[in-house]
């Protein structure tokens, strides 16, 4: 079960969304009474961000910095821009990480095989240590977070999250497209 420490207060929107959307006795509040189910996963989105971050300030590392580690551990030899995805940045953010975990002796940059101009990342040994300790952290959050949740409903949860996440990078990838000028 998620505990935030009790000096931090909610938003106005979190707010809204407990007194509207929640009966701490475990029953729905009235059904008139709640708010759109975007709001609510805004409102998810913004809390589990917030505890995410303060659960891996522990290791030193913010939340771009973990994933990027993490993914680098299971693929290594990425490009900056095919960080942006997986880390959910753009790439000048990607780029600042990645020149922070270097300054930490947690990455290293190596050149291109075939492309003189682009450089490909890897951990280090520093870096596959810390990456491999961050996905154990990470079961560990992940275990916690669905704790309360039937581990039948699992399935249908992840299910559904894929299909969300899925179609919302598309209309990202459509949009994208048409700022630049493509079409699709």
């Amino acid at each position: 079960m998620i505990n935030y420490n009790d000096s931090c207060q909610p938003s106005t929107l979190g707010l809204y969304l407990l007194t509207h959307a929640i009966n701490f006795d475990g029953e729905d509040a009235d059904l008139q009474k709640k708010p759109p189910l975007l709001l609510r996963f805004v409102f998810l989105g913004k809390h589990l961000a917030y505890w995410m971050e303060r659960r891996l300030a522990a290791s030193g590392l913010n939340r771009t910095q973990a994933i990027v580690l993490t993914t680098l551990h299971h693929h290594p030899g990425l490009q900056p821009l095919q960080l942006c995805r997986p880390a959910g940045v753009e790439a000048a953010n990607v780029t600042r990480t990645l020149q922070t975990l270097e300054r930490l002796g947690f990455v290293e940059r190596r050149p291109h095989p075939t492309d003189r101009r682009a450089s490909l990342f890897y951990l280090t040994p520093k870096g596959e240590d810390r990456a491999r300790i961050l996905s154990e952290e990470m079961m560990n959050l992940s275990a916690e977070l669905f704790s309360n949740i039937d581990p039948r409903d699992m399935p249908a949860l992840e299910r559904a999250l894929h299909v969300l996440m899925a179609d919302l990078q598309q209309q990202k990838d459509c949009e994208s497209n048409h700022n630049n000028g493509g079409s699709q």
